[in-house]
């Protein structure tokens, strides 16, 4: 059972539960609107303080995109999100996801593929910023169980159990060291990943 504060999910009326879960798909809808609109999914972004949507901004590491944009939060995106880049769309979607719970943030974050449309300095960038936020050394008020499913493994170094499927099925489970020691599938995808992250990126190594 999936539990938030040591109840069942389940147990949680309907209303109480959605406002205690954020998903994020593998793809996120965008609408024709603001960015502050497709944030809070709602008509001119009501009910949504600026300094709650800075701090969701700045955990999907989109802030500095939003100073860049001619008009901040209250860019227009266009439809499906065609005036930004693949990446800024996943993570408007990342940030629709953290912004889902009102008041507060979600107790439980589930996020599918988040990491596929944007590059590995991105990826680590989201990965730091939700560890600070929601992780083991955020206030205890603050702390969200975070589900990730990804074919990129950068997050789950991280993770407090590593399930690995193949086909449909458990082929494997438990902790990052675990299963980065064995010889199994997620040891190899994980080798290959790190190799894969040393080569050049922009110029530069990493």
């Amino acid at each position: 059972a999936v539990l938030i504060d040591d109840r069942p999910l389940a147990e949680s009326p309907d209303g109480e539960r959605t406002g205690l879960v954020g998903y994020l798909p593998q793809n996120a809808f965008l609408f024709s609107g603001s960015l502050r609109e497709n944030v809070v999914l709602a008509p001119d972004g009501a009910a949504a303080a600026d300094d709650f949507l800075t701090r969701v901004m700045r955990f999907a590491v989109l802030e500095e995109d939003v100073r860049a944009f001619p008009r901040g939060l209250d860019t227009e995106i266009g439809e499906l999100g065609i005036r930004i880049s693949g990446g800024q769309r996943q993570r408007v979607g990342l940030a629709r996801a953290i912004a889902a719970a009102a008041p507060g943030y979600p107790g439980l974050l589930v996020l599918d593929d988040p990491f596929s449309a944007v590059d590995v300095g991105t990826e680590a960038r989201i990965v730091a910023a939700l560890r600070h936020a929601f992780g083991p050394g955020a206030p205890l008020e603050q702390r969200v169980t975070i589900v990730v499913c990804s074919h990129r493994l950068a997050a789950f170094p991280y993770a407090d159990a590593v399930v690995v499927l193949r086909e449909g099925r458990i082929e494997e489970t438990g902790t990052h060291a675990e299963l980065a020691a064995s010889e199994g599938l997620y040891a190899r995808i994980y080798r290959a990943q790190r190799v894969a992250e040393m080569t050049v990126v922009d110029g530069a190594l990493r």
